[in-house]
């Protein structure tokens, strides 16, 4: 899921991932991210369904957004959760 910039287009993609039952990564930009995380509902939802992929990938994101994702998949699943970053910005998130 790149470049979608609407609460549609994120929750069709939404619907569509979970048809795969996880069997491909799960690949999340920034920009999507803001509309998954400005909206409750797709909040829900995407969180829901991400734990069912194998490895959820994030991308040109904020390291604030790093952190929610991670905290919420932890809080989704109940199980720790591996992070791996580069740089300083990624401190929030491991």
């Amino acid at each position: 899921m790149v470049g979608l910039t609407t609460k549609k287009s994120v929750q069709a993609h939404i619907t569509e991932y979970k048809k795969c039952n996880g069997s491909q990564m799960l690949m999340v930009d920034g920009n999507t991210l803001a509309v998954i995380t400005n909206d409750e509902d797709l909040h829900a939802h995407f969180f829901e369904v991400a734990p069912l992929a194998k490895t959820v990938c994030i991308c040109r994101c904020s390291p604030t957004q790093k952190a929610v994702v991670a905290n919420s998949l932890k809080k989704a699943t109940g199980k720790r959760i591996a992070c791996v970053g580069d740089g300083g910005n990624d401190v929030a998130m491991i």
